[in-house]
């Protein structure tokens, strides 16, 4: 349980700079970076939880989760980190993701 809450804590910290580095409406370049800090930890998170969901007792459906919420995570980073005009700054989104990751609320699971 201990990683899991660490590895989480991480992602909410990550998401937590990335919707501060919005808020000061950052450069396209700062806001990539800060995205893809998030999506590694985010990563990490989503690994680990595929790894440890029989040992650990985490449900099966926290992982599909997690999985889906990278995946949307991943397609948000291609936007905020594509090169050219047309590629436009979402900066709302990694908010929108770690509410959504609050909302599912994995670690109020027993894990081991």
């Amino acid at each position: 349980m201990a990683e899991f809450a660490k590895l989480r804590e991480d992602v909410q910290k990550r998401g937590l700079a990335a919707k501060a580095a919005g808020q000061r409406k950052v450069s396209r370049e700062e806001m990539c970076k800060h995205i893809t800090a998030y999506s590694a930890a985010e990563l990490k998170w989503v690994k680990y939880t595929e790894a440890n969901t029989t040992s650990c007792g985490i449900p099966t459906e926290v992982a599909q989760q997690l999985k889906q919420v990278h995946s949307n995570t991943e397609q948000t980073k291609e936007k905020i980190c594509a090169a050219g005009p047309a590629a436009g700054r979402r900066a709302a989104e990694p908010e929108r993701r770690a509410r959504h990751l609050a909302a599912a609320d994995a670690g109020n699971h027993q894990v081991g």
